[in-house]
């Protein structure tokens, strides 16, 4: 029932996908999976018996109640007190919710080491001082040998997937959604640390290394989405290349980043509501979380005064929703596309979307989710103090 419901979902069929989640419940009542994916296709109100029923189970099975299920229902009942706008008990079982999932994260593993928050935010920081200005004066251009690249980057909730499924709806472009294929080839011709050894500044310069770097990717990507005869446009959402947008652009002919902001609370804010399918580990700590961000706008700030206004392009998630067709049109124009009316009607788009918008994405334009985090802002001092945010009383 769940792989059907999740299928459902990404497809946009949003009512088919709630029938089966629930039918996944009837079966295990339980089941903290089938409550957290019922919850992201349910616009839940203050009487729900949804809501009282995922209490009333945390409530009944404090001892017995699986780690993980404990967790996804709580970030199911986070989601329900968010549509029921009820900020204190929202964030009272996300702060309860994130902590277990902070858990998994906490020590060292056979594949990775625990998360240590200053020391990512250190590496994030640190990627600025291998990038300097004069890198990027003569970049590689268009070769003519199939389409062009463009990549999607910035925070998880920041608007991506709406910018994605926006550009993706015209027809010259190719949406692939996130792939791993950019991070997994700078890992293996690189190194996973990258860049922080001095002899790494030699590798940013070695265009043998940029080009089969640019080889790898391109082919991968080509041979995953096959484009077709009239695709310009090759678009890649993986976000986590915010921190690559140098190397994307040193090795990767004609590339183009697009950068996806929006306003900090609301970003950690949404970002806090997630239980993350990927390992977003900076996620699960209101703390950790507001320092993360900081770190990523430090290395953002660097991107936008060493990159080539040509290659790099931001678009603000409240300017979008505001009014789309001017931001639409900007974007469009940076990609060196013709217009196409599709574009504004991209909730229409029928396509695949696996991110944690895949829901949001499908209801088309909608702004109750800019400034959605000031009634929020008494539970949520810990995130504000790290983002050095000041609210009055």
């Amino acid at each position: 029932m769940l792989q059907i419901g999740e299928a459902k979902r990404h497809m946009g069929d949003l009512d088919s996908a709630a029938e089966y989640f629930r039918k996944a419940i009837d079966e295990n009542p339980k089941s903290g999976r089938a409550w957290h994916d019922l919850a992201d296709v349910t616009k839940f109100k203050p009487d729900s018996p949804e809501t009282a029923a995922m209490v009333d189970i945390l409530n009944a099975n404090k001892d017995k109640l699986a780690k993980v299920d404990r967790e996804m229902i709580g970030f199911a009942l986070g989601k329900a007190y968010i549509d029921s706008k009820n900020p204190k008990q929202a964030i009272f079982h996300l702060d309860r919710a994130n902590a277990l999932r902070r858990q998994d994260f906490a020590k060292d593993t056979p594949t990775r080491k625990a998360y240590d928050s200053k020391n990512a935010c250190e590496r994030v920081r640190a990627i600025a001082d291998y990038f300097p200005a004069t890198l990027f004066e003569n970049l590689p251009e268009k070769t003519g040998d199939g389409p062009d690249h463009a990549f999607i980057v910035g925070m998880p909730r920041c608007g991506s997937t709406l910018t994605e499924q926006i550009l993706g709806s015209h027809p010259e472009t190719l949406p692939t959604g996130e792939l791993r294929s950019l991070p997994k080839y700078k890992d293996r011709l690189f190194g996973t640390t990258f860049p922080s050894q001095p002899e790494d500044h030699t590798k940013i310069r070695n265009q043998a290394m940029l080009t089969e770097l640019a080889k790898l990717y391109r082919d991968e990507v080509q041979a995953m989405f096959t484009p077709s005869s009239t695709t310009k446009i090759i678009i890649d959402k993986m976000l986590g290349n915010f921190a690559w947008a140098g190397l994307i652009l040193l090795s990767v002919p004609g590339a183009k980043i697009i950068h996806c902001r929006r306003n900090p609370v609301d970003t950690c804010l949404s970002c806090y509501s997630k239980r993350f399918a990927n390992l977003q580990v900076y996620a699960y700590d209101q703390t950790e979380l507001g320092h993360y961000y900081r770190a990523y706008e430090d290395l953002m700030a660097h991107w936008r005064a060493v990159l080539p206004k040509d290659r790099f392009i931001e678009v603000t998630y409240e300017d979008l929703v505001a009014d789309i067709e001017p931001e639409a049109r900007r974007l469009i124009e940076f990609l060196g596309l013709p217009w196409n009316d599709a574009v504004l009607d991209f909730h229409k788009t029928e396509r695949l979307v696996r991110t944690a918008s895949a829901a949001q994405v499908r209801q088309g334009i909608y702004q109750t989710s800019v400034e959605r985090w000031k009634p929020y802002a008494p539970y949520i001092q810990p995130l504000l103090t790290a983002l050095g945010i000041e609210t009055r009383d």
